[in-house]
């Protein structure tokens, strides 16, 4: 019960970002995804750098960074890249110094 009034959330939230950001220049900032999937333009920041730009679809042919998150949120993919996730725990424990 609880995941699909998660799901219907997440539905009313995207039709009302659609709504907002019709013919308008806006930026969101997502951690999760199929927030942004239907932007016409997506960059995906790692390190505080641009790593990949293009739609949803040209960034999973592309099979990097944002296919490989793409895939952990989708379930396809157990877990991200161990490279990564060294990577993220090292930023998060710094910030906390």
């Amino acid at each position: 019960m609880t995941e699909q009034k998660g799901l219907e959330t997440e539905l009313d939230a995207s039709r009302s970002l659609e709504e907002l950001t019709t013919e308008r220049t806006t930026v969101a900032i997502a951690h999760r995804l199929s927030t942004i999937k239907d932007a016409d333009t997506i960059l995906v920041l790692e390190d505080g750098r641009i790593v990949e730009h293009g739609t949803h679809d040209d960034l999973l042919a592309a099979d990097e960074l944002y296919a490989t998150l793409w895939g952990v949120q989708a379930g396809e993919i157990d877990a991200a890249p161990e490279s990564f996730l060294e990577a993220t725990a090292q930023e998060v424990v710094g910030d906390r110094s």
